[in-house]
């Protein structure tokens, strides 16, 4: 791994970024987790920003897609083709449609960005939540998304979200969704106070495992499997949790899996369902499996 890392201050840097908003990983593996989480959401931040600002800002690139070998570094697809933190938070962050919770000047502004060229009709959900799941505040309006914008179609002044959490950020955030007439198009989180003053209790997550189909003769798809033909089976995970689970990881060890979806949070009392397509048993998938939050990443306090 060293051999590999180019940069003389890569390691060291990742390190003194990581720390200023996150405790210290208990382990490696955490630490190459919480690495990652901290690369998509820094760069998600900034390719937000210049998508709320259009048509000032009319495109944006990150550094980078991918590596000739296997290393620490600021890629989106590791060397084997399996795609890391970044490139799920950029399939989001970058959609034809995106709405986007913002901060500025005294209000929390929902914005919807749209990169269609036709307009589109659909339910935009705004929740003010404690990681419980209690409801604080609710706006639910049908909106006409306009083409080719970057719009904001929902104010909620501080003073009124200070009044609701009693004055305490640390502990609530904000849900934005926005529905379609038959699925979800676009949905963002966004914490009231900074990173590493949030109280994110940990979460107990409950994950049931189904095979739901089979592929056969097809060939496996590049996004993380081995090119050529073979018999592939779909499985689906359900994931769901008690308490708020940020960026929630799912990993197979040495299978070869590909994943409709990773890096995802799961709300309170809401269930996350993702499609694993995969030439391995059900059995071996079960076996293999490790699903994580942000919060197992660190060493828990002891009273």
């Amino acid at each position: 791994m060293l051999a590999h890392q180019k940069d003389q201050e890569g390691n060291s840097t990742i390190q003194k970024y990581l720390a200023r908003y996150y405790p210290e990983p208990k382990d490696f593996p955490s630490f190459i987790y919480v690495s990652q989480v901290l690369q998509a959401e820094g760069i998600k931040v900034g390719a937000e920003h210049f998508r709320r600002s259009r048509p000032e800002t009319m495109g944006s690139l990150f550094w980078q897609l991918n590596d000739c070998w296997p290393v620490a570094s600021w890629s989106s697809i590791d060397y084997y083709g399996r795609w890391k933190a970044l490139q799920y938070y950029a399939r989001r962050f970058y959609a034809p449609v995106l709405v986007s919770p913002h901060v500025e000047d005294g209000q929390l502004r929902v914005y919807i960005v749209s990169d269609k060229t036709v307009p589109q009709n659909a339910t935009l959900r705004v929740r003010l939540m404690d990681f419980h799941g209690n409801v604080l505040i609710e706006d639910k309006l049908a909106v006409a998304v306009a083409p080719l914008v970057s719009q904001v179609y929902l104010e909620w002044p501080l003073a009124k979200i200070s009044a609701a959490d009693g004055g305490d950020p640390t502990h609530v955030f904000v849900s934005a969704e926005l529905t379609g007439a038959e699925a979800e198009i676009s949905r963002n989180l966004i914490y009231l106070a900074p990173v590493n003053q949030i109280r994110l209790e940990p979460a107990t997550l409950k994950v049931d495992v189904v095979r739901s189909g089979q592929l056969q003769g097809k060939t496996i798809p590049p996004a993380g499997l081995s090119p050529g033909k073979a018999t592939v089976s779909k499985y689906q995970v359900t994931i769901s949790s008690p308490l708020l689970a940020r960026v929630v990881y799912l990993s197979f060890g040495s299978l070869d899996v590909a994943v409709s979806d990773n890096y995802f949070d799961v709300l309170p009392g809401e269930s996350a369902r993702i499609t694993v397509t995969s030439v391995s048993s059900l059995e071996r998938i079960k076996d293999q499996m490790s699903v994580v939050s942000l919060t197992d990443a660190f060493a828990r306090e002891t009273e």
